[in-house]
This record gives structure tokens, sequence and C-alpha cells, in this order.
């Protein structure tokens, strides 16, 4: 890519051992001028990768990171990243999904003609062993990973972290083309196993909402994944859905929160 056509916009990733999967996800985003790799502390060829792809390697933030050194708090560790950005546009993507060409030049079009939108929600698309998928209990699975620095936007939450403004904000607009998580046939065989460190970061986080609003909030989740899946090997005639094993586990999460939320109260009144 010609210096002269780069997107003059901010790439936040990030790291710890990605080398796996940190080049695709490199690959998709060399458009940009600016790429930042937080790093926690890898040890395999992670810094290399990245190195080669002309990134910018900075360290996580220990005040977002735990004894072992990995990642608390995923706000924390994004608004760090955030901070080393070089422009006002930021895009952030993890170091084992990729952005479609579709969306690069999308963004590309939104940073040239000076955009005055704060943010853009992005929708999302499971690429399984290499293959789209077209039926997914998570789509369109908006997410706002588009946004400008200048608008003091930050991101808030430990876990399933996400910048603090609102979907129905007038100042965020949709992108059309979405973003890719890289899914294998194991990681759906074993979805909940790859799964367990975010829900016990996710139930630790609830544990002092009251009990019925965590209750009610999973138990809509899990009928949402259900109905949805169901609508989808319908429509979609079994071809092209994530397996059932990926939709159980999804559908098993929340109603995991809800027997770890229950658990919880109880062992506090016992104390």
């Amino acid at each position: 890519m010609n210096l002269v056509n780069r997107i003059p916009g901010s790439v936040c990733i990030l790291a710890r051992n990605s080398g796996a999967t940190l080049r695709r996800a490199l690959e998709s985003v060399r458009d940009f001028d600016d790429v930042v790799i937080a790093d926690g502390g890898s040890t395999d060829d992670t810094c290399r990768i990245a190195r080669e792809f002309g990134a910018r390697i900075v360290p996580q933030d220990p005040a977002c990171l735990d004894g072992s050194g990995r990642i608390r708090d995923y706000a924390c560790a994004r608004n760090g990243a955030v901070r080393h950005a070089r422009h006002d546009w930021v895009l952030y993507i993890d170091s084992d999904e990729s952005v479609s060409a579709g969306l690069v030049e999308e963004i590309r079009d939104i940073v040239a003609r000076g955009s005055e939108k704060w943010a853009y929600r992005v929708p999302v698309r499971i690429i399984l062993d290499g293959r789209e998928i077209r039926g997914s209990s998570n789509y369109p699975g908006w997410q706002t990973r588009l946004f400008r620095r200048s608008s003091g936007l930050s991101f808030v939450k430990p876990v399933h972290e996400r910048l603090d403004i609102t979907v129905h904000d007038p100042r965020v607009e949709e992108c059309r083309n979405p973003w890719f998580v890289h899914w294998t046939r194991d990681y759906t065989r074993h979805y909940l196993r790859h799964n367990m460190k975010y829900i016990g970061m996710q139930a630790a986080h609830s544990a002092h909402a009251p009990l019925v609003s965590v209750l009610r909030a999973n138990l809509v989740v899990a009928a949402k994944v259900i109905a949805k899946t169901g609508i989808n090997y319908v429509r979609c005639r079994g071809r092209d859905t994530l397996p059932l094993s990926a939709e159980a586990g999804r559908a098993a999460v929340p109603l995991i929160l809800c027997i770890l939320s229950v658990r919880e109260r109880l062992r506090r009144r016992t104390q």
C-alpha cells in the first residue's frame, strides 16, 4: 500500500501470545496509517509479527492486569491502548479477529469526508474454518467498533466491555460491512470450556446487582438465543449455520450466570 493512500486512522489491538492469529488481523488492517499492539508480555512470536507489519508495540497497563499478568479489566486495557493512538479515528479489534475489505473502504470514506458522527456500529460475521456463516443467533451482533477520540468516549465494564454511548444516540451511525470473528470446529464443540474465564468475570461483575434484574436479563438472553437458533435453522435449512453445540453453549451461558448469581447470594446469607 502506498503511504499516500493510507487511512489516517488508528487500530488498537490487545494481544498476548497471539502469534497464531495476529498475522491475519494485521493483514486486514494494513491500509491504516497507525496500528497499536498493546501486548501483555507475549513469549511467542507476537511481537516479531507486529514489527513485521510496522505496528507499534506498547505494554498493557499493569493496573488492568491480575497477579499473573492477564487482563482483569478489559475496559481498562482498551482505554490504555487508545491513549497511544496517533489519530482521532480509532478502530479496535481483537488479535483473533479481522476486518472485511468492505469495512476498510467504508472507514476510508468516513475519515476522508470528515464525518461529524462520534462513533459507528459495525455488524459481526463468524468465519468457521474459513467459511462465512450466514445464520447465527448473535447476528447482526452490532458493536460500536469505530469512534473518534475527540468525542471523549471511553470503555466501560471489566468484561464484555463497550464504549459508554447508547446505540440510540443520534451521534452514532451504522456501517454496512462486517468485522470477522474466526472460529474453529474445536471451539464450537467446546464453547463453554473456552469461555469459562469470561463467564466467571461476568458473574463477579454482576454480583452486587439486584438478583431479580440479573435473572430476568439472563433468561431473556437465553430465550432469544434459542428462538433465533430455531429460526435460522428453518430459514437456512440447516446449512451455513453454526453447529448446535455452539448455539447450545451460547444459550447455556446466561443460564449458568443465573445459577452462579443465586449461589453467590446463598453463600452470602450463610456467612
